[in-house]
């Protein structure tokens, strides 16, 4: 079960990965006890599997972009993942159904906003649909700061001294 964040309590961010699946553990240490603020887990292989079946993937191998696309073969699992490699880091093109996974697994940890939510999903993974998402987030929306607060107008009275 996850816990209500503790403002002053120590936090760690525990990662592993194998050849099949990713996964993360957001905690923190309260009361002598590590306790799971949020979770995240990708099963390489069955999106592997997923990007054979989807269309919009599948349209991407034929697409003139700014993308190197290669498919990344998974050691022992018999598949391999399409991935963009032209930053140097193989990123994931995603199918339509893990989209909205994928923008929550990295948006709901600290809900960023729409540019930092586009730029963090966009960093790791070839997705679509996240400045929309982020847009509708209601988190987002009652935590944003309204910039621009104009004065009403106002009558200004003539002649006599401040």
């Amino acid at each position: 079960m996850l816990s209500h964040p503790v403002p002053d309590a120590p936090i760690a961010l525990t990662t592993d990965a194998s050849d099949y699946a990713v996964g993360a553990v957001l905690e923190q240490l309260v009361k002598g006890t590590w306790r799971p603020l949020a979770f995240f887990r990708i099963d390489i292989v069955r999106m592997a599997a997923d990007q054979q079946a989807d269309p919009e993937v599948q349209a991407y191998r034929t697409a003139i972009s700014g993308l190197k696309l290669a498919d990344i073969k998974l050691d022992g699992a018999g598949a391999s993942l399409l991935c963009d490699v032209s930053t140097g880091q193989p990123r994931p093109v995603v199918p339509a159904q893990w989209r909205r996974e994928v923008f929550d697994s990295v948006h709901s940890l600290s809900h960023p906003g729409q540019k930092a939510s586009q730029r963090l999903v966009s960093s790791k993974y070839v997705a679509q649909d996240v400045r929309e998402w982020a847009a509708g987030c209601m988190e987002c929306q009652r935590a944003k700061i309204h910039r621009h607060v104009k004065a009403p107008l106002a009558v200004l009275r003539s002649g006599a001294p401040f």
